[in-house]
């Protein structure tokens, strides 16, 4: 809904991957309008929470995000947590 929605096209690839560093990484992208990083939409100004309040979540399970994208060429967000989910054993 959210590419539909932010990006203005009605498809988008997820790929899901273990990485060798026993994280879990998620990633969306689209070939829709895309954005420029240094100035993303204000959390919740659409409705949703926003990718500030994702990154935030992330880093609470000791994870992070990583969002590539420029005006007119698309989005890449990846979102890299530890298969643990950050606890402790």
């Amino acid at each position: 809904m959210n590419v539909a929605k932010h990006a203005g096209v009605d498809r988008a690839t997820i790929r899901l991957a273990r990485l060798p560093s026993d994280e879990v990484q998620v990633e969306v992208s689209d070939a829709g309008a895309g954005f420029d990083p240094d100035q993303p939409p204000l959390p919740g100004a659409s409705g949703g929470i926003g990718l500030v309040s994702l990154s935030e979540r992330l880093a609470h399970l000791g994870g992070r995000m990583e969002v590539y994208s420029s005006v007119g060429t698309g989005t890449v967000v990846r979102l890299i947590a530890p298969l643990d989910g950050g606890s402790s054993s």
